[in-house]
């Protein structure tokens, strides 16, 4: 479980409230645990937030083998969504 609140703090760290891109599923657009609410301020931030996402997803499979996998991807946030670091930063370890 220590590794799952590293991998979450780090994504925590690359979160920003104004950030202009997202990290979401590339087939239904929503980003999954634990990067659902986050916004990231660079596309190169958001990738590593990607990276950690999977790496974070595998580690939580490896608990409860029944979590999905997405294909990940980084796109720009849409103007006036709700997304942000605050929200971000409220998900429990």
């Amino acid at each position: 479980m220590h590794q799952l609140c590293t991998l979450r703090r780090q994504i925590d760290e690359l979160s920003t409230v104004a950030g202009g891109y997202r990290v979401v599923c590339a087939q239904c657009g929503m980003g999954p645990v634990p990067v659902s609410g986050c916004a990231f301020e660079t596309p190169s931030g958001a990738d590593r937030a990607r990276q950690l996402t999977v790496a974070y997803r595998a580690r939580l499979r490896e608990f409860d083998p029944q979590t999905t996998v997405h294909d990940l991807t980084v796109r720009a946030a849409l103007s006036g969504c709700p997304v942000g670091a605050a929200s971000c930063r409220t998900h429990s370890h």
